[in-house]
């Protein structure tokens, strides 16, 4: 039976050795494998066309950021070129964070230990 007052007291370190119950997850992994390969092979299509767009999408943006700068900029919008800077600097970030898409995702896998 557990003692009520020893679960709620917070000041002192409960014993390591009990064990109130075991988890009924030990030894469940994330596996993609049991929908069979060719779900495997669709879904990473699907996130690879996702991915291609979402890049595309971000250097289109950040073109448009460009020109709007190099515009504001030549024309002697100090206001615009504040405000285009901070759009260039917004569609960077964008796609920096794009890029580092992959190792982010593997260091997630490799964290949680996903295969």
């Amino acid at each position: 039976m557990i003692d009520l007052l020893h679960v709620l007291d917070l000041t002192s370190t409960p014993d390591v050795g009990t064990v109130l119950a075991d988890n009924p997850l030990t030894g469940v992994e994330p596996n993609m494998s049991i929908l069979g390969e060719q779900f495997k092979n669709t879904w990473v299509k699907i996130a690879g066309a996702l991915w291609l767009l979402c890049v595309m999408g971000t250097i289109i943006y950040l073109a448009k950021a460009f020109l709007e700068y190099a515009t504001a900029r030549s024309r002697g919008y100090s206001e615009k070129v504040t405000e285009a800077a901070k759009e260039v600097k917004h569609a960077l970030v964008g796609l920096s964070g794009l890029a580092a898409l992959p190792v982010i995702v593997s260091t997630v896998f490799f964290v949680f230990n996903f295969k």
